[in-house]
């Protein structure tokens, strides 16, 4: 089953489920693992705007901003019209104002 689905389709689903997994931890409060599922999923695929978007996260939550406008900044630069960008950009003028 698995060989006719292919390696790619098989790293997607290894990525996808480490989003999930990243995203689970924040809500959870596990910033660190958090950190750890986000940076896996990017190692996988530097150009997974989601997982930008988690770090970004992650990053404000630990009152690193100016890391976290550069995480935001990629998510854009990936997907500028995707579910969060309205969310990625107001952040970015919440910190312009800061």
């Amino acid at each position: 089953f698995f060989r006719k689905l292919g390696v790619k389709y098989m790293i997607l689903v290894g990525m996808l489920a480490w989003l999930m997994l990243g995203l689970a931890r924040f809500d959870l409060g596990d910033v660190g693992g958090a950190e750890e599922a986000a940076n896996t999923v990017l190692a996988l695929d530097p150009k997974m705007p989601r997982a930008y978007l988690l770090r970004a996260t992650i990053l404000i939550e630990t009152n690193k901003r100016p890391e976290a406008n550069v995480e935001l900044q990629k998510y854009l630069e990936l997907d500028p019209e995707g579910q969060f960008a309205a969310e990625a950009k107001a952040l970015l003028g919440e910190a312009s104002v800061v």
